[in-house]
């Protein structure tokens, strides 16, 4: 309460203020071709609505002064190159607003006539599925609170959990199936909390993005078909760009919401004049929410996250970026959480730590006037340890719940401990041939030491079956995990190799190609893969064209399964075939319409032979269907907003003798809706809606007295049908109200964000109450945040 009464305070002494310095600002840049990323001179930058504008140098720079405090938009232009919109520029007094703009070149040209780009993310590269998201648009996401997978989430053809979960599935794949890069730099993992309390993989995923809000500059994102240079994941990728700190002047970010708070810098080095530094750190505890929200029995999560990222110019051909990030994550649930169990459902404790770092450099090249090389090498490592323990928690007679000195219990009824440690190089070379053909080639190397164990003390009943988990007795409607079942112990590594070609040219006018080809050797399995893709675009007019690709692409296998299954190293790599056909169409520079159709072919699918062994087989096949159709509006006259709607069909089948069944992420109707409007200066007003259809689940029989003891009485659920059932539909509206005040260089902002403010529960998975036999749903209600933020 104290710091609500604080935020309130500051929040009334900004509205009641008429403090206000009338000094300028400066806005600096850098203009670069995109493909060459050489220096473009004599380029016109224009700021929109405004008569001001300049002309880059010889060195491509320029300068705009005398700029009024606020928010503005820039219009690159140059002959032969795609105008580009720059948005979301804060203008502060008394500083300099720094930015470097990449310009692609036109697509082509038919009968004279330019054809233009309206959109930066329209490049022939990348034909297929992209987004483009810039940071404004990522920070100002209702009810993402600033998450870059929950802004994600609402894009065509991804399949989000919502609600407590953050990760992302995408076109009937699950959500370990998506190529993650930060700056260049293979990124497994980006959530926190991720994992179930049954220590095996949950998949919904993660609950929070390891990257704090205003983090990441620019994220570009492909549901499918994507380039040569991405392997190792087969559904989706996801290039994200850290905030590249501004050489010119400094400022400091601060911000302060119920969870906890953040803070960055963002500047000069001070050290060095061509280094500029970007620092941010983040801790957020839930304690105090959950007990708000009367969710104080589930336990207390609490995370930190530290960012760096160093920037240097090396003369005039080298850049070198230096990354580093740091996150670590508690989930703790103890005996006096159960105890406040208004009825005891839940006898399971807790005790879970994860740290995650990435530490890399990033060196671009600029070998000659068409030609650049990077060089990227990279250390990685991931430590887990999972406790899981049990009670005997039973109410007494008179119906109360014992003192927690009354209770017996095991604390690490299981242990499960990670280790991951990967270090790796990446060499990638482009060459331009006159603007009018592109070569990437590059070649990447890693080894992966892996160190796992899994320590069950003791046998550990469950009351959810099938009828094919191991079960001695088959009228047993129970099912036992023995120790000689689950244990595991792997302490191994193995080299990993990639080398790939990506050539992209119009063999005529309208018409581009991207042919790829990608050969993988993943040391684990000792598998070696070809992977050959072909995407393109065909420009009918200036306005429209249509899109395609198809390719090979697969999937290394996730640690956790290399680990369970070190005696049967066979495991293949799961195999993915993509199909997809696109419409584009820009009404307007800012109004863009897409439609795409596509075909996924799966084989090699590792599956589980039974929930209570940790046996694995390749037996799985299956396939995707779908449509996605969206209409982007990008910011323009203050609003920027986006509908879409995707059809999707997943199937699975292990080859088991049951039948084909629904894909645990196959939601055949999804619907997303967002809009977000500038008022004034001062505030900005955001909304979202989304519906999807409720995720498949299993259909079941309960069994009474399973044990035959009434003074012992439990209730077993037997799935007799997998996902032949359905959870209720998700329908969620957020909303999201932000306030900026600027005193002279000293900012103050006020922040709103409610996610699901209709209060409707929407299920993500069900839950046994073994004592009553009830199945009940869980999942979260409205989950509202608010906070104070600053800029210095």
């Amino acid at each position: 309460m104290k710091a609500l009464r604080l935020i309130l305070l500051m929040l009334l002494f900004v509205l009641t203020s008429n403090a206000q310095n009338n000094n300028n600002g400066i806005i600096k840049g850098k203009i670069i071709d995109q493909n060459t990323k050489q220096a473009l001179p004599y380029v016109n930058i224009v700021i929109t609505g405004a008569n001001t504008g300049a002309v880059s140098d010889t060195l491509g720079l320029f300068i705009l002064k005398d700029i009024q405090s606020g928010q503005y938009q820039l219009k690159v232009s140059f002959i032969g190159y795609q105008t580009k919109v720059v948005k979301d520029i804060q203008v502060v007094p008394n500083k300099s607003a720094y930015v470097d703009i990449e310009l692609n070149i036109a697509i082509t040209t038919m009968d004279a006539v330019t054809v233009k780009a309206f959109r930066f993310e329209n490049t022939p590269l990348k034909p297929i599925s992209s987004f483009s998201l810039s940071r404004e648009e990522i920070n100002r996401s209702p009810g993402a609170a600033g998450d870059i997978l929950r802004t994600i989430g609402m894009l065509p053809g991804v399949q989000s959990s919502g609600g407590e979960f953050s990760a992302i599935a995408v076109r009937g794949q699950g959500i370990y199936n998506n190529v993650y890069m930060v700056d260049g730099i293979p990124v497994y993992s980006l959530g926190h909390f991720e994992g179930n309390h049954t220590g095996f993989n949950d998949p919904n995923g993660g609950r929070f993005s390891i990257l704090p809000p205003r983090i990441v500059q620019t994220a570009e994102f492909s549901a499918g078909g994507f380039s040569s240079e991405f392997g190792r994941r087969n559904a989706a990728f996801l290039g994200l760009t850290l905030k590249e700190g501004n050489p010119e002047t400094y400022s400091i970010e601060g911000q302060i919401d119920l969870m906890g708070g953040m803070l960055s810098y963002d500047g000069p080095s001070k050290i060095h004049k061509n280094t500029s530094l970007f620092l941010a750190a983040r801790y957020q505890n839930f304690e105090q929410v959950f007990k708000m929200t009367g969710m104080d029995n589930d336990g207390v999560p609490q995370y930190a996250d530290f960012i760096f990222k160093s920037t240097t110019k090396i003369g005039k051909k080298n850049k070198l970026s230096i990354i580093g990030m740091y996150n670590i994550n508690r989930f703790d649930k103890d005996i006096k959480h159960l105890l406040l169990q208004e009825e005891i459902t839940e006898d399971h404790l807790s005790d879970a730590e994860e740290n995650k770092s990435v530490f890399g450099l990033n060196l671009r090249t600029l070998t000659s006037k068409n030609s650049y090389w990077t060089n990227i090498l990279y250390y990685r490592n991931y430590d887990r340890n999972y406790i899981i323990g049990k009670t005997d928690l039973s109410e007494k007679p008179d119906g109360s719940l014992p003192d927690e000195s009354e209770i017996n219990y095991i604390r690490d009824l299981l242990n499960w401990k990670k280790n991951e440690q990967e270090i790796g190089y990446r060499s990638i070379f482009t060459y331009i041939f006159n603007n009018k053909s592109r070569l990437r080639c590059g070649i990447d190397f890693s080894n992966l030491s892996l160190n796992y164990s899994r320590i069950l003390s003791q046998a550990d009943t469950s009351y959810v079956f099938s009828s094919s988990d191991y079960r001695p007795d088959e009228t047993q409607k129970f099912i036992v995990s023995y120790p000689q079942f689950v244990n595991m112990k792997f302490d191994n590594n193995a080299f990993n190799l990639a080398s790939y070609l990506q050539y992209s040219f119009f063999p005529i006018k309208r018409l581009h190609f991207n042919v790829g080809l990608r050969y993988d050797y993943y040391g684990f399995s000792e598998t070696h893969t070809l992977s050959p893709r072909l995407s393109g675009s065909y420009q009918i007019n200036e306005k429209n064209s249509l899109n395609f690709a198809t390719g090979i692409f697969y999937q290394d296998n996730i640690p956790d399964i290399i680990a369970d299954n070190q005696e049967e190293s066979d495991l293949k790599t799961e195999k993915s075939i993509h199909y997809i056909l696109g419409y584009k169409k820009y009404f307007t520079p800012n109004l863009k319409l897409t439609i795409e159709g596509y075909y996924k072919d799966f084989s090699n699918l590792i599956v589980r032979e039974a929930r209570n062994t940790k046996f694995f087989t390749n037996n799985g096949t299956g396939y995707a269907y779908g449509l996605d159709f969206s209409i982007v509006k990008r910011f323009a006259n203050k609003y920027h907003g986006q509908i879409g709607y995707s059809y999707m069909q997943s199937k699975r089948d292990n080859n088991n003798g049951k039948d084909i069944y629904d894909h645990y992420y196959s939601m055949p109707h999804i619907f997303s809706a967002l809009i977000s409007y500038d008022i004034n200066k001062h505030w900005i007003v955001s909304s979202k809606f989304r519906y999807f259809t409720g995720k498949p689940t299993d259909e079941y029989i309960i069994h009474r007295n399973v044990h035959n003891n009434d003074e012992y009485m439990r209730y077993s659920q037997e799935i007799i049908s997998n996902n032949t059932d359905r959870l209720d539909n998700y329908l969620s509206l957020d909303l999201r109200v932000d306030y900026r005040y600027q005193f002279n260089k000293f900012a103050l902002m006020f922040f709103i964000d409610i996610a699901n403010i209709t209060d409707r529960l929407n299920p993500n998975y069900m839950v046994l109450r073994e004592r009553t036999g009830e199945v009940i749903p869980k999942g979260t209600k409205m989950f509202p945040t608010f906070g104070l933020k600053f800029e210095l």
